[in-house]
């Protein structure tokens, strides 16, 4: 089971690779399209989310009529071919193309990351095992992060490269996990799921608009408030990856102690980060916010995605988890079409997009409020 175990965490780190990676080469990529519509060249940044939305609308028909095993390794392949492949291509709509079968892959991918840990392994070691699969979200974060930094510097398209860590999860894959069908074995109600585990959902789709607005935010508001260094402004953003990492490696001994309170903890630090960054942009303030970030999102993902698991049973592989690879990203797809307007809005000034942060971050604290009982893990639930 160990060896299963690796194989289903190392899938984790893929799924935040279909933004991370091409971020640091953003800017390149406009220099080489500037005669192409802006528009269309930010969607090499923003088309996998959609398709990943769309494949995971249909990864339940995936299930029906392809056996693990087989539907594992096709994802895999299709995300190094399709990622990498992006190399060769000088136009843009070889790209984008490749872009879209990309989120194909991770719309299948993401479900297996949760779902088969879920699936496979009693619910003592759920919180465990998705502690560990966030953190290596967050682990492909940093690694998307300096390894495409450095792959930019050669040229903007060496960028695409960093997809063929595909082919580290695929060797596990073809090792150590089974060829079994992911058919539930009493058929579910999806819309019956879905109404079920909305508080899951709806949490899930809060946390990544949270999450984005700082990311896409971050760098623009501290640069032009000149309040630290552009070398300063890397390290805090890398320590918040790093700070999430240590976080969720010890998801499972933070949640056993504290269950009443875990379910508050994502949206309250949310709340206290954006508010201390949205105060000032003093050096003292940005790390306060860097650090309430960290632990929102350290705590927030694996603690709804083990609800998922522990309340919905081995089938929610089918039955709810594509749901929250739904909400993860469409999350990040909603984040610049409301932050945007609202900051303008509330002003228009420097700052504002971490006002719409609280904003978010409060309409989060009354969601969880609402819905806590749901929401919070007893020990004998675990059982």
């Amino acid at each position: 089971m160990k060896k299963l175990a690796y194989a289903i965490l190392s899938l984790s780190a893929l799924s935040i690779l279909t933004g991370a990676a091409v971020a640091p080469a953003l800017g390149h990529i406009f220099e080489h399209f500037h005669n192409e519509n802006p528009l269309f060249v930010q969607l090499i940044a923003s088309l996998p989310a959609l398709f990943i939305i769309i494949s995971s609308l249909l990864f339940p028909f995936f299930c029906k009529h392809i056996k693990l095993h087989t539907l594992s390794i096709i994802a895999l392949c299709l995300y190094a071919g399709a990622g990498a492949s992006c190399f060769l291509f000088d136009k843009l709509l070889p790209i984008l193309i490749m872009r879209a079968l990309l989120g194909i892959s991770v719309g299948i991918i993401m479900p297996l990351t949760t779902g088969l840990i879920a699936r496979f392994f009693p619910a003592k070691d759920q919180s465990r095992l998705m502690g560990y699969s966030a953190s290596m979200n967050e682990f492909g974060a940093l690694i998307a992060t300096l390894v495409s930094g450095m792959l930019v510097s050669i040229n903007w398209n060496y960028t695409f490269l960093i997809y063929l860590i595909g082919i580290i999860p695929l060797i596990l894959v073809v090792c150590f996990v089974p060829n079994e069908s992911l058919i539930p074995e009493k058929k579910q109600i999806e819309k019956g799921m879905f109404i079920k585990f909305m508080p899951c959902i709806f949490g899930m789709m809060l946390t990544m608009m949270l999450f984005f607005t700082f990311v896409i935010n971050f760098a623009n508001i501290t640069l032009h408030s000149g309040a630290v260094a552009l070398g300063i402004m890397t390290l805090l953003m890398a320590t918040r990856d790093a700070l999430a990492l240590v976080i969720d490696l010890n998801y499972m001994r933070i949640a056993r102690h504290n269950r009443q309170i875990l379910p508050y903890v994502a949206p309250i630090t949310f709340l206290i980060g954006f508010a201390a960054l949205a105060y000032s942009t003093q050096i003292g303030f940005l790390i306060i916010g860097i650090v309430c970030l960290a632990i929102a999102n350290g705590v927030g993902i694996p603690q709804l995605n083990t609800v998922v698991a522990i309340r919905g049973g081995k089938d929610v592989v089918t039955s709810v988890m594509p749901y929250m690879s739904i909400a993860f990203f469409l999350g990040e797809f909603l984040t610049p079409f409301v932050v945007r307007p609202t900051s303008k809005l509330l002003g228009g000034f420097d700052t504002a997009p971490y006002v719409v942060g609280i904003i978010i971050a409060c309409i989060f604290l009354i969601h969880t409020f609402v819905c806590r009982n749901f929401l919070t893990i007893q020990k004998e639930d675990e059982q």
